[in-house]
């Protein structure tokens, strides 16, 4: 199914079938009658595909990528919180340090991140001209919209396990995301 809304989505945005976001999240999940279960996923691969273009003309070495604490092992995580959020020491007990290792190799700044506070210190910094965050659909729907008034193109990845302890994401879906 999620291939088959990023298509819809891809096609009605690139024929100029929306004048906004909103109008054309509700323009999927009419067409595919979807139910509001999908509306957050919808939404945010709207506001991924509108953005997708100037993500991709950016460097990656001016990108960040953000991803939530919560990724963590809650009791077992042996990293360090300083200015950058937390340092993970790479034990393996989660996947930060597979995606941490991966994004690097790219290339990215790279923040695990208690909250959305350090996400918006770091982008009022100036260093980085796109993002890529993984969150669940409060935290990232609050982060796109104020890389948005920074004028920051992005892209959004949902958490496939939320919660605030012990999530989970696709580490595929954020390998894509970061190859754009």
């Amino acid at each position: 199914m999620k291939d088959k809304i990023k298509r819809l989505i891809g096609r009605m945005y690139t024929s100029g079938a929306h004048t906004n976001a909103h109008e054309l999240t509700s323009k999927v999940l009419g067409q595919l009658n979807l139910n509001e279960e999908w509306s957050q996923y919808v939404d945010i691969e709207v506001r991924n595909m509108m953005d997708r273009e100037a993500f991709k003309k950016t460097p990656i070495h001016k990108r960040a990528l953000f991803l939530p604490h919560c990724l963590r092992k809650a009791g077992e995580c042996k990293g360090e919180y300083g200015d950058r959020g937390l340092k993970c020491k790479k034990c393996g007990k989660c996947n930060i340090a597979d995606i941490i290792e991966y994004a690097e190799k790219l290339g990215y700044q790279i923040y695990v991140v208690p909250g959305g506070s350090l996400v918006f210190k770091v982008l009022k910094n100036g260093d980085v001209d796109a993002v890529v965050g993984v969150a669940c659909y409060d935290e990232l729907d609050q982060a796109i919209k104020k890389a948005n008034q920074a004028g920051l193109p992005s892209q959004g990845i949902l958490l496939s396990e939320d919660g605030c302890v012990n999530t989970k994401v696709n580490k595929m879906e954020v390998a894509r995301k970061l190859q754009l």
